[in-house]
């Protein structure tokens, strides 16, 4: 099993002295490795202090990884099988296999490790650097690339290459390469990454482990994929004992998991930013009923600034006389304005000192003022001798609130320029109607994952108009879709399964449109609205179900969509 307690104040000197004499045992003393020596031991340096500390949302100070890090368990997709002589049906495949941690990495293989924001994704990787790092055998030399920062893929390249001339001397020791962020780079620059681990991979001296966030394209590698598995309720008591233990509150564990799963947010308690968000928000005496990612990050950020603002039990004093919303949009213009990776403090220090001029507080001094949000809020704070998020969902969020509220926004979509990241769809979540904006993002070639944020976090749209968008979208859908059709029933697979994150209505209206028309594209959309709404025992509407029986005439057809291992009749549909 990982070790949960690492020894992360050992001495770094050392330690990367020890990772470098296990690099040099694979590859042996060849002239260009060793010109390259400093150049990798800083690279190593620089991650180990990136991975060793984690500073979550509300916390003052940042704590050591091994305080807060969590087992984690991976589900393996197995590939899909062709069977059709031996079971009448042409697409067959196991059941998912659930395997802990120290299994998955016994397995020695290269893996793509998918996740959604906030699930741990850059975590596990940390987690896993640390261990192989810190272990004494040397078996394993551990390096790490986090894809959002400068220069992160041409460095990654530039390992790549030293490979081409090294062959492997010990067959018992390899390089472990981790390479973070696959989703937050464009797209050529993946295809580059994809290259460069393709080119590691063939030169036989390792294996490597790459994290994506759900729905985006995995160009030309074979890997398989591991997804990480949800929290069980156990997991999530573990979690906030955690939490609780770390962030120094009085609570009781399962007490304060029971009522937020009685507050109807189960789906947002399953994995580590969520339920620590949930934790916040649950802290104050606010009544609060958030549903979807973007309500839960609202809530915890006022139950911040209310905490604050009210010193409901807090003894800091502020050393500013600004208020929360000050302090919010100080924040704000922060987010829109840097990138993902922490920025030098300058430039930090400028953005805060144009924020409070525009507020007449410009004898303030922004440093202080940054100072005092990294204490009270925990959301930007200093990373060595700069500053950056502390995590990259809660970037997104503030940068587009500044986005909307300053108009840039709309302007952006009216010229078409929005770009397909994180930070479209939260701006598109806060318009009264991102109609246009999905229709834009939908045209796209990395469109889909934005798409599945809007729907997951409820965007207002006009139901019919994007249920027909859609069917346009999958008419050219890329990824892999099963459909087989008799006249009992469907049968259908769609390998990014975006459309059960839909609102119940927006299921519905996919039926109302899909239901009528026979084909591939249709029936696989309204089996999955339907699969949907009866497991979360909905009923059609009327209309709905009109359209259902034009098209699917017999009482006891089925729709069995394969993944979710569901099959039901229309009889068993409820409707109105």
């Amino acid at each position: 099993m990982l070790p949960m307690i690492l020894n992360l104040n050992l001495n770094l000197d050392t330690t990367i002295s020890r990772a470098w004499d296990a690099f040099l045992s694979i590859f042996g003393k060849d002239a260009e490795t060793v010109e390259n020596k400093k150049w990798i031991e800083t690279l190593t340096r620089e991650a180990f202090v990136r991975a060793r500390d984690v500073q979550c949302l509300g916390m003052h100070t940042p704590v050591l990884l091994s305080e807060i890090f969590q087992p984690t368990r991976l589900i393996q997709s197995e590939p899909e099988t062709i069977a059709a002589l031996l079971t009448g049906r042409e697409w067959d495949a196991p059941q998912p296999q659930v395997i802990s941690l120290d299994r998955f990495l016994s397995k020695r293989s290269n893996s793509i490790i998918i996740a959604g924001p906030g699930w741990g994704k850059t975590t596990l990787l940390h987690a896993v650097f640390l261990h192989f790092l810190c272990s004494s055998d040397g078996k394993v030399f551990p390096i790490l690339f986090t894809l959002r920062q400068t220069d992160a893929v041409a460095d990654l390249q530039k390992f790549v290459r030293q490979l081409d001339v090294i062959k492997k001397r010990d067959p018992e020791r390899r390089i472990l390469l981790l390479v973070d962020g696959y989703d937050e780079i464009t797209s050529d620059a993946r295809k580059m990454v994809s290259e460069a681990l393709f080119r590691f991979s063939a030169a036989s001296v390792g294996n490597y482990f790459l994290t994506c966030r759900d729905f985006y394209e995995i160009f030309d590698l074979k890997a398989p994929l591991f997804h990480i598995m949800q929290f069980t309720t156990e997991d999530q008591v573990r979690f906030v004992t955690t939490i609780l233990r770390v962030y120094g509150w009085s609570a009781n564990a399962d007490e304060m998991v029971t009522d937020l799963a009685k507050r109807g947010l189960d789906d947002l308690l399953r994995h580590p930013l969520l339920l620590t968000l949930a934790c916040i928000a649950k802290s104050s005496s606010l009544n609060f009923n958030a549903k979807n990612i973007v309500s839960l990050i609202e809530a915890a950020i006022q139950t911040l600034v209310l905490r604050w603002d009210q010193g409901k039990g807090l003894k800091r004093e502020g050393a500013t006389p600004l208020d929360g919303t000050a302090r919010l949009k100080i924040l704000k213009r922060i987010a829109f304005h840097i990138e993902l990776e922490p920025v030098r403090q300058q430039r930090v220090v400028e953005l805060t000192r144009k924020q409070l001029e525009r507020t007449r507080l410009e004898s303030l001094d922004p440093l202080v003022v940054l100072h005092e949000l990294a204490q009270f809020y925990g959301m930007l704070v200093p990373m060595g001798s700069k500053w950056g998020f502390v995590h990259r969902t809660l970037q997104d969020y503030l940068g587009a609130q500044y986005w909307v509220e300053t108009g840039l926004f709309a302007s952006d979509v009216l010229k078409g320029s929005v770009r397909p990241d994180s930070r479209t769809a939260y701006a598109a979540c806060m318009m009264e109607d991102a109609t246009s904006v999905m229709e834009t993002i939908l045209k796209l070639e990395d469109g889909l994952p934005v798409f599945a944020d809007m729907l997951m976090n409820d965007a207002a749209f006009d139901h019919a108009r994007i249920a027909r968008v859609i069917v346009e979208f999958c008419e050219k859908y890329k990824g892999k879709h099963y459909y087989r059709r008799t006249d009992e029933k469907i049968e259908c697979h769609l390998a990014d399964d975006f459309v059960s994150d839909a609102s119940s209505k927006f299921l519905d209206y996919i039926v109302q449109v899909c239901g009528p028309t026979r084909g591939k594209t249709t029936d696989t959309l309204t089996s999955y609205a339907i699969v949907e709404l009866v497991r979360r025992k909905i009923p059609l509407t009327k209309v709905a179900y009109s359209a259902c029986t034009k098209n699917f005439a017999r009482e006891n057809f089925g729709f069995d969509v394969l993944h979710k291992n569901s099959s039901l009749r229309l009889s068993d549909v409820p409707h109105l």
